[in-house]
């Protein structure tokens, strides 16, 4: 986390960057809004990038089949302990 939070914060800036964010942008103060593609930047950033990712870790843990052969592995354990 240490790590990635400055490395995605980067990446995040880059997309805005490229999009056309503009940071003075008020609609409160009557300025200009964001436009479009910054504003389908935003969305696909916050809320596509994070259902892939979600999606992707569903898929990782109904994969994951570590806990299948755990009994197994234990009985092994356990047998390798008592040998020594």
């Amino acid at each position: 986390m240490v790590a990635g939070t400055p490395i995605c914060n980067a990446i995040f800036s880059g997309i805005l960057g490229i999009s056309g964010y503009n940071q003075n942008a008020d609609v409160a103060l009557n300025t200009l809004g964001q436009s479009v593609a910054a504003q389908r930047a935003i969305s696909i950033s916050y809320i596509w990038v994070e259902t892939v990712g979600y999606a992707i870790c569903a898929l990782l843990i109904f994969l994951w089949t570590v806990e299948k052969n755990l009994p197994e592995e234990q009985a092994a354990i356990a047998k390798r302990k008592e040998c020594h």
